[in-house]
């Protein structure tokens, strides 16, 4: 019976291993910008950051996601310019926001309509 020899047969399963890691990380190189339409659930305009929950499209289960509202971020409440402290818990807002590679989150832009009362 022929034998591999061990040292040949571990350099062969590190390279492929390296190799796959390459290409995973490759394919995964480029960030993805997502549409969520959610509930403010957290907010903090000092730190710039807020959490807000949407239904899974799929399940309709409930995820919350967490992130940062960046100073360029183009916030608009009833269509007007607005700040991110006149964001409000509970405020239903649409999300353009871009989902990093390492998970980090960063809203790109951010929609509330709240409409007027009589």
């Amino acid at each position: 019976m022929d034998r591999v020899n061990p040292v040949k047969r571990r350099v062969w399963i590190i390279g492929s291993l390296a190799m796959l890691l390459i290409v995973a990380l490759y394919q995964g190189g480029t960030a993805k910008v997502r549409e969520i339409t959610g509930t403010v659930t957290s907010l903090d305009p000092t730190a710039r950051t807020a959490s807000l929950v949407f239904a899974h499209p799929k399940t309709g289960e409930p995820i919350e996601l967490s992130g940062q509202v960046p100073l360029e971020c183009d916030i608009r409440i009833d269509d007007k310019p607005a700040q991110i402290a006149e964001l409000k818990v509970g405020d239903v807002v649409q999300v353009r926001a871009t989902i990093h590679n390492n998970a980090k989150i960063t809203a790109n832009r951010i929609r509330v309509t709240r409409g007027t009362t009589p």
